[in-house]
């Protein structure tokens, strides 16, 4: 009887210290709540699986897609995060549809990179889709534009003419429209009409005064008032000049930082020296060589000859001359007038 009281304590001992049983997935993964959740997934966990990520439609234009491609993806969010955020499970919404596309963009630039490879004929082709498909479009007076060029480049004048006129027509007030107006002007000016030109160029720079055309518009003027041989009365001379003296000299006042104002001083200046007006050329070459160092008439020299010859103004005549720069074929010159000057 002993022996067997004992073998039922040992059995007994044994079941009491077996180790519990692991919990079943299935209560794990049906706990909503609890630092359970916290733990690092399994190595064999996917995100990807549950985050959607972006899905681009096929209707945005090439800048759209570039700029959602190019966003960084967030990092992602902890399991509990991810079902703290979770809405309610219920029928996902049907995604809106896209907007319409009224810009063409894409169309616009394929157009352009036709031009632009002097594919003259299907550019035309390729913006005058574009204006049937695209009527609100920003680009619209540039197609129309593009158009006109493309005329030009194949050589057909009359319609490139017609063409540029219908972009002033349709739109007087864009930018455009001053591009327009100055390539009229150049091929009235191709075709000899010389005073529809000149009135077509003054329309371009009077009602476009801040575009980059219209400094062009007036040195275009300037040219065809030089060859008509066209006078004015200009007070600052004090008597009749060449009308394209007050042109230039428009050029330079306004328009002083463009590259069309290099032009317009040097013009200025020599139309100063054949009015005999020494005093007002001076100064001209001064700015000249001040604002367009590297201008091609060595304008430094040209100042310091006329205060030295003709104004008889040593001082001024020696600041000018130290301006010559060393890449002059008369620095060597000016040092020497320096020298003599400064006895």
């Amino acid at each position: 009887m002993a022996a067997v009281l004992v073998a039922l304590g040992v059995l007994l001992a044994a079941l009491l210290l077996k180790p519990a049983a692991p919990a079943a997935e299935s209560t794990r993964a049906a706990a909503p709540e609890g630092d359970a959740f916290e733990v690092e997934a399994a190595p064999d966990f996917d995100p990807t699986e549950i985050e959607s990520g972006l899905a681009i439609p096929d209707s945005l234009g090439e800048a759209e897609e570039t700029e959602a491609a190019t966003e960084p993806t967030p990092a992602p969010a902890s399991v509990k995060e991810r079902r703290a955020a979770a809405p309610p499970a219920a029928e996902p919404a049907p995604k809106p549809a896209p907007p319409p596309r009224v810009d063409g963009d894409r169309e616009y630039k394929v157009a352009l990179d036709k031009l632009r490879a002097e594919a003259f004929d299907p550019a035309i082709d390729d913006f005058e889709e574009f204006i049937a498909r695209f009527p609100k479009s920003e680009h619209l007076p540039g197609a129309y534009l593009a158009i006109a060029e493309a005329h030009v480049g194949a050589g057909r004048l009359d319609e490139a003419l017609g063409a540029f006129v219908e972009v002033q027509s349709r739109f007087p007030n864009a930018r455009e429209s001053a591009q327009a107006t100055y390539r009229h002007g150049e091929l009235l000016m191709r075709s000899d009409k010389r005073d529809d030109a000149l009135e077509v160029f003054d329309r371009a720079a009077t009602r476009f005064p801040n575009s980059r055309w219209a400094p062009l518009a007036l040195l275009a003027k300037a040219s065809i008032q030089m060859a008509e041989k066209i006078q004015a009365n200009d007070p600052v001379v004090g008597g009749r000049v060449p009308t394209a003296l007050i042109t230039y000299r428009m050029v330079a006042e306004l328009y002083g930082s463009t590259p069309q104002a290099e032009k317009a001083l040097r013009r200025l200046a020599e139309l100063y020296v054949d009015e005999k007006r020494h005093d007002l050329a001076a100064p001209i070459y001064e700015q000249l060589g001040k604002s367009f160092p590297d201008n091609k008439v060595d304008a430094w020299w040209e100042a310091g000859q006329l205060y030295d010859r003709k104004l008889k103004d040593d001082q001024r005549a020696i600041a000018a001359y130290r301006q010559v720069p060393k890449s002059s074929r008369n620095y060597d010159s000016a040092q020497k007038r320096i020298a003599r000057l400064s006895r």
